[in-house]
């Protein structure tokens, strides 16, 4: 009984680890650094306990911790600060950077 409990207890730890020192951040698109059309979707996965925000601005979750942004690039250099924060306000950030010709 001793071991499932020390079992159950080391699972239920390392998952919390997990979320504790890493917030997850994954992009799925876009993909490339350019782009030949001027309406993109920005979309991927965080923890879904997690706060994520877009150049500043909240983006709602979907089931999952799935999110989907669309945004209007200007011709040049465009910048997306995404930036994640979990449970025990633990931040991480990513830029994206896509140039539109």
């Amino acid at each position: 009984c001793l071991i499932v409990f020390f079992i159950i207890f080391a699972i239920f730890l390392s998952r919390f680890v997990k979320i504790i020192v890493n917030p997850k951040l994954e992009i799925i698109s876009p993909k490339s650094e350019y782009s030949a059309s001027k309406e993109i979707i920005v979309n991927g996965y965080v923890n879904p306990q997690s706060e994520l925000t877009i150049n500043g601005d909240g983006v709602i979750l979907k089931e999952a911790g799935y999110f989907e942004r669309k945004a209007i690039l200007k011709e040049g250099l465009n910048e997306f600060n995404l930036e994640v924060k979990n449970f025990w306000g633990i931040k991480k950030h990513k830029k994206l950077t896509i140039i539109y010709k």
